[in-house]
């Protein structure tokens, strides 16, 4: 199977548990009348992506096996979330946080896997259509899954869903498997944070991991009650987010994986650092001017267009960053810091809210991912942080 097709295909399969522990579970445990503060604890579900630094140098050596096994024990968590039910509250509670682990261990793999099969300069294509694969595995599982609930109970779905993960093991024995990643040698936990803290400004460089997405993230925080709160309907919101917003978001990703082929990637990442931020200012108007429809639609367009061009690049980035030797560890590592940023930032965003009022909340995103930008501008030498190497 083709590099660019393997790493699509396996996106799916990694965005594809990513909606059945968070919004489609949400759904069947409502369904199920459990109480909103036990379904709100389910959101701790993610801590495993958060985390799965910590497991990953376990990981690093034999990762085909530990891919195909994620993804067995993947669909056998869902087989048994299907088989136990939310009436089973403990038994469910432990089904569901099998499911995250082996989800976290399968992005583990399949993050580290485009670093070995890419060259650097096609980072930017091969993030972008990896991003175009995950999304669609969380349309899969999420707005279809929503579609299914219509004719199927909430068991059937997640023993259909555990049966599509299956297809995610064939993908695996198709893929091709780098020479690269089959001589790595087993190392402590240790040794890729050391390696990274070792370089030229390191502070710097996990400075702007924690801060290019900063604005995006703290933007869509509160969107969908943002929305609400203006007098947009739920139905006209899923459309336009999970519709709209997603096709956005895709050709976003695409357009940025290109501009990075044709920019370079310090120059994409300033370029599309400066569109995601100023993206920001259509909510900033809509905030300001109220419900307005064709607003509406064009700042959900341009906001998901411009972070799609921007997480095509980041990504790359990541990618950069990472030594062969430790690229499973280390991308997991980097990686995380997105993670801290949105859960901080995610558990700020009512507070700034009820301090600031909507305007001059978007006006403060927006201004929120100037400093990474600085970093990008003040570090001449920041080339230095990327590994060079050919494949």
């Amino acid at each position: 199977m083709n590099d660019l097709v393997s790493i699509t295909v396996l996106g799916f399969f990694s965005g594809l548990p990513l909606a059945l522990l968070s919004g489609t579970m949400q759904a069947w445990l409502t369904g199920a009348h459990v109480d909103l503060t036990t379904i709100s604890i389910f959101s701790l579900l993610h801590i495993f992506y958060a985390i799965k630094f910590f497991w990953a140098p376990v990981v690093e050596t034999h990762q085909r096996r530990w891919q195909i096994l994620s993804q067995l024990t993947l669909s056998f968590g869902l087989f048994m979330l299907a088989s136990i039910g939310p009436e089973r509250r403990w038994a469910f509670v432990a089904a569901a946080c099998l499911v995250a682990f082996a989800s976290a261990t399968q992005d583990i793999v399949i993050d580290a896997y485009r670093s070995y099969v890419l060259k650097p300069q096609d980072y930017g294509t091969g993030s972008a259509w990896a991003q175009v694969g995950y999304r669609l595995g969380m349309l899969v599982s999420g707005a279809g899954a929503m579609m299914l609930a219509e004719y199927f109970s909430w068991s059937q779905i997640y023993i259909f869903m555990g049966c599509v993960m299956l297809g995610g093991v064939l993908a695996t024995l198709c893929s091709r498997e780098p020479e690269s990643r089959r001589s790595i040698r087993p190392h402590s936990m240790l040794e890729p944070f050391f390696d990274i803290m070792k370089r030229k400004h390191a502070f710097s460089l996990m400075s702007f991991i924690l801060l290019y997405k900063s604005d995006v993230v703290l933007t869509v925080a509160l969107m969908t009650p943002f929305f609400l709160h203006l007098g947009f309907g739920s139905a006209e919101i899923g459309i336009a987010v999970k519709g709209f917003g997603l096709a956005a978001t895709l050709l976003g990703g695409l357009v940025g994986g290109m501009g990075m082929a044709r920019l370079g990637l310090r120059r994409a990442l300033v370029l599309f650092g400066i569109l995601q931020s100023l993206s920001g200012l259509s909510f900033y108007f809509l905030a300001l001017y109220g419900k307005i429809t064709w607003l509406f639609y064009c700042t959900i367009a341009l906001e998901s267009f411009c972070s799609g061009m921007g997480s095509a690049t980041y990504a790359a980035f990541l990618l950069s960053i990472c030594t062969p030797a430790y690229a499973a560890t280390q991308f997991a590592l980097v990686s995380s810091g997105m993670a801290v940023t949105r859960t901080v930032l995610g558990a700020s965003a009512g507070f700034l809210v009820t301090k600031l009022d909507w305007p001059w909340f978007y006006l403060f995103a927006m201004v929120l991912g100037l400093p990474a930008l600085g970093l990008l501008m003040y570090l001449p030498s920041w080339e230095a942080a990327a590994i060079k190497r050919p494949l």
